[in-house]
């Protein structure tokens, strides 16, 4: 006779077939959950960083700043407009543009004529930006600066205002420190005053005014041009013209 062995099952471990069917569903839907999770993370975490990209590529491709250069750049704009009216030789509204410290300091309103890093708080910026289409600097009948000129100012001031002129330059030479002569300079023009009271001769830097007289030296016109050209009296002997200066330099 076959013998049967029965064994015994807990009915808490039984499973039924749809319990089973529907952990599975779970498990599956946790899955999927955690997935469109992941990608959604990556989809917000994408453009970032081709943004960031974007951006890097851009700064390094974008060219960094001109830096202005006051020997290059801003000193003949000066030559052109300023220092015919702002020399040793004609310091007008006592304003000194030939020497460095002078240009920085200003003239008789004593305003700083230009503040480093702050073009709106230099006294030379008002002057040479037009106001209703008109500049207070340079004077008529002299043209007002070009609006590339007044900005490539500005930007050097906004810059610093840093002095790149060579050091060596010669000697510089104005009233207190008029040139000396080792030899006898070439003379290219003498002019006698209708009165005949004077004599007028071009030297290195200068005119020097001459008794006619006595032959003492009267005076001594230093300017910042060592050429001198041509030297005039004004038909009633009162004014002197010259005429001065290296072409397309002062």
């Amino acid at each position: 006779m076959p013998t049967f062995h029965v064994a015994s099952v807990n009915a808490s471990s039984v499973v039924s077939k749809s319990d089973f069917h529907a952990k599975r569903s779970n498990r599956s839907r946790r899955r999927l959950i955690a997935t469109l999770a992941t990608l959604v993370a990556a989809t917000l975490l994408v453009p970032t960083a081709f943004a960031d990209d974007a951006a890097e590529k851009t700064a390094a491709s974008e060219p960094a700043a001109k830096m202005i250069s006051y020997d290059a750049d801003v000193l003949p704009i000066f030559r052109k407009a300023c220092l015919g009216c702002h020399q040793s030789g004609k310091r007008m509204g006592e304003y000194l543009m030939t020497d460095f410290a002078a240009l920085m300091r200003g003239g008789e309103t004593g305003q700083a004529a230009i503040v480093a890093g702050d073009p709106d708080a230099s006294y030379l910026i008002q002057q040479i930006t037009p106001h209703d289409g008109k500049a207070e600097m340079p004077k008529a009948p002299w043209p007002a600066l070009l609006p590339v000129e007044v900005e490539t100012i500005r930007t050097w001031i906004s810059q610093g205002a840093v002095n790149d002129s060579p050091t060596d330059l010669g000697p510089t030479f104005d009233a207190e420190n008029p040139p000396v002569y080792i030899n006898a300079p070439v003379v290219t023009s003498v002019a006698v005053s209708p009165d005949s009271k004077w004599i007028a001769a071009a030297g290195h830097h200068e005119v020097i005014l001459i008794d006619a007289a006595t032959g003492e030296t009267a005076g001594r016109l230093v300017g910042m041009s060592p050429r001198i050209n041509t030297v005039r009296f004004s038909p009633d002997s009162t004014r002197l013209a010259v005429a001065a200066g290296t072409p397309a330099e002062l």
